[in-house]
């Protein structure tokens, strides 16, 4: 199959006929493009890469075999076929084997196995193409609820080819989960919007203002309690005049003392008094102001939100500034809900009437929030079940594949429930974990 001609010869005293790769597709498959893509392919006739090729390979095969392309459903068993020593051998996994021909590298068949689990083993003997690790990297259309792992589309309109992957498959689990090795993970938090401290641009007016807020209000208050008199007092004593004036009268045992101010004194203890009191109105918003500059950095966190929320509520949760501008945006092309904001601005960011479109959206109970502060963005999504880790699994198109994964406790495996595509950036502030498996839901 992988010359460029076939010869043939029909009966014992026949001539030797010659046919081409190309005229062989024509008279086995008639005008079908994908089969006959893959032979000018191995004939040599179209430069395609290999991963190219299998993965045609890989969809002819899957699409001749049966009708069904649900990975759920169990591939028909083959008819029996009597051999040598074997009676009523079958394979469940046919199709594999059928594409491992064309793969270096082959496994040992195995008639209990999996059509997947044959798939996942073809992979790792076969490293070099990654396949399952594109896989998992992918968003398909439905993920299937056992090996959440595999994918033969992705909503994202990425090819194999398209995604590099930055985990290892390093084994298979009975029930055909994957093995992943290499992979950088974090928690995604629910209960509630933690204090997120953050770092951003110097300006000494802001910091003059933060200043006053802090230690001008209490100060004013100090000064116009404890240093008036004095100061009065030593101004009488200098000019003659008398600010304060003191008299006491005694009927007995007891004394009355009458304590007079100046006009002067008075006015200058309300004005210190007024400016004080002002200056702690406006306290909060000296403070807000102060740290409304440009943010250079962020303490990371991944928060998660049932249902759709706007942008400038999670903002205020997060950030308690009245004042400061705008600390969250909405992701351009992240996820599948995502919508460019097109000629809006000359800043690349989503649209801003995403939430109303979420909000149209029919299955309102699979609508979730994701709020990454490292890079100040929102995320919709829909799954489910609420995710609880963040796995760091390839690159594509300039962005890093993220899987967000629900948590399997018995099987103690991590089921996909949906991909994002997040600034690569993120997965420094993750943590490098051991191996972890992805397989199914719990039943």
């Amino acid at each position: 199959m992988l010359s460029k001609e076939l010869r043939y010869i029909i009966g014992s005293e026949g001539p030797v006929k010659t046919v081409s790769l190309r005229e062989l597709a024509n008279l086995a498959y008639g005008h079908d493009s994908e089969e006959a893509a893959v032979i000018n392919a191995c004939g040599g006739m179209d430069p395609m890469y290999h991963l190219e090729h299998l993965t045609l390979l890989k969809a002819v095969i899957w699409h001749r075999g049966s009708p069904s392309q649900d990975p759920e459903k169990a591939p028909p068993k083959a008819q029996p076929r009597p051999s040598k020593g074997i009676d009523n051998l079958s394979y469940q996994a046919e199709k594999v084997y059928a594409l491992m021909g064309f793969f270096e590298h082959r496994i040992m068949p195995f008639p209990s196995e999996s059509e997947l689990q044959a798939l996942a083993r073809l992979s790792m003997t076969n490293d070099g193409y990654r396949m399952a690790e594109r896989m998992l990297s992918m968003l398909p259309n439905k993920i299937p609820s056992k090996h959440s792992w595999y994918a033969d589309d992705d909503q994202f309109k990425a090819q194999f080819w398209d995604i590099e992957p930055e985990v290892q498959v390093a084994g298979v689990t009975d029930g055909g989960a994957l093995v992943l090795d290499g992979c950088r993970a974090a928690s995604i938090r629910w209960k509630d919007f933690p204090e997120v401290c953050v770092r951003t641009t110097e300006s000494g007016f802001r910091q003059l203002v933060a200043k006053i807020a802090v230690f001008g209000i209490p100060g004013f208050y100090a000064f116009a309690v404890q240093w008036i008199p004095w100061l009065f007092s030593k101004f009488s004593a200098s000019s003659g005049q008398v600010s304060v004036s003191t008299s006491e009268s005694c009927q007995g045992d007891n004394c009355q003392v009458d304590v007079s101010i100046s006009p002067a004194a008075e006015i200058l203890a309300i004005v210190l008094f007024g400016w004080a009191t002002v200056l702690l109105i406006l306290g909060p918003f000296m403070i807000a102001y102060s740290i409304s500059g440009r943010i250079l950095s962020t303490e990371p966190y991944l928060i998660g939100v049932k249902g759709a929320m706007k942008l400038d509520e999670a903002s205020h949760y997060l950030y308690r500034a009245w004042l400061s501008r705008p600390r969250l945006m909405y992701t351009t092309s992240g996820s599948v809900l995502a919508q460019h904001a097109g000629r809006e601005g000359d800043i690349r960011e989503g649209k801003k009437t995403q939430y109303d479109a979420v909000r149209e959206l029919e299955n309102q109970d699979e609508l979730y929030t994701l709020i990454d502060t490292s890079t100040g963005t929102l995320y919709y999504f829909t799954a489910k079940r609420p995710p609880t880790v963040c796995l760091f699994t390839g690159r594509e198109g300039g962005l890093g594949r993220f899987v967000l994964c629900s948590e399997n406790c018995t099987a103690n495996e991590l089921h996909k429930e949906t991909v994002l595509r997040m600034p690569t950036q993120i997965h420094r502030f993750m943590r490098s974990c051991g191996w972890l498996a992805i397989g199914g839901v719990e039943e």
